[in-house]
This record gives structure tokens, sequence and C-alpha cells, in this order.
């Protein structure tokens, strides 16, 4: 059974009313992560069956003031990219058992070329998905050595 890839683009910048344009951010996104998931999920060994993605956009401003004057203006920007990559199936994949795993996401470029985007992409995905298949491989090797599961649930 096969899911798909899942994009979703969580910029901080809300898109004026009726843009036609799509953000160069979202275009490389949605490209590269179609893409990954074309080749991943025909994959003869571990197909990836689901990839999901998101990138979260933050801008701040800290401005610090004493004895009525500023001391400090600090403007920061950030891109972190968050990559779902599951192989396996949707009963048993490399997330079971994976409750609280896993981290914040990966700094990704803050240019907006899509070349960037989907080279930082590319480079986390080929990571994750070697993790993956790594952790699924001694997850099998543990399944088939165990009496019964705690948790029978389905993963996804």
């Amino acid at each position: 059974m096969r899911f798909g890839a899942t994009v979703l683009a969580c910029l901080g910048l809300a898109l004026p009313a009726g843009a036609d344009d799509v953000p160069p951010v979202l275009a490389a996104l949605t490209a590269e992560t179609g893409r990954l998931f074309a080749k991943f999920s025909k994959l003869e060994e571990y197909p990836v069956y689901y990839l999901g993605a998101s990138i979260t956009e933050a801008r701040s401003l800290r401005i610090v003031g004493a004895w009525g004057g500023i001391t400090e203006v600090k403007h920061d920007q950030d891109r972190l990219l968050d990559l779902d990559l599951r192989v396996g199936s949707p009963e048993f994949d490399n997330t079971h058992r994976a409750a609280g795993e896993g981290g914040p996401g990966m700094s990704i470029s803050l240019d907006n070329d899509p070349g960037a985007i989907a080279a930082d992409l590319w480079l986390e995905a080929e990571r994750r998905y070697r993790d993956t298949r790594e952790k699924l491989i001694r997850m099998v090797a543990e399944r088939a050595v165990k009496v019964k599961d705690e948790d029978p649930s389905p993963d996804f």
C-alpha cells in the first residue's frame, strides 16, 4: 500500500490576498518532496511509503533597554525543515515505539533559491533514510525474537 507524499509549508509570513505567485520556498519544497518520494518509493529493498515535509520560518526582533535608552537591537531569522520519512508498512514501520524520538528540525538556507532548498532537503532525506532503514532492520530482528508486542496497534 502506498500512501504518498505530504508537503506542508508553515511560513511565518502571510500572502497578500489574491496573490497568484507561489512563494519560491513552497515551490521548491513541493517539487523536491515529489521527486524524493518518487525515487525512494521505488527502491526494491525498504521503499518509503510516506514522506512528509514542512518548513517553518521564524523572524524575531529583540530590543533591550536600560536607563531610558536602547542597549541592544537584534534581528534573527531561521528556517527549519522537519521531515517525516516512513519505511515499512502502516502496520509496522520505523516509527514503531518511537514516542519522544526525533529532534528539532534541521536549519536550512534562508535564501529563496530553489536549488539551495532542494539541496538541503535532499541531504536531510538521504541522512534520514539511512538512519530509518537501519532502525527498521534492527526492529524487525528484535520483533522476530520477541513473543508478543505490548501494543499491537498499527503505527500509522
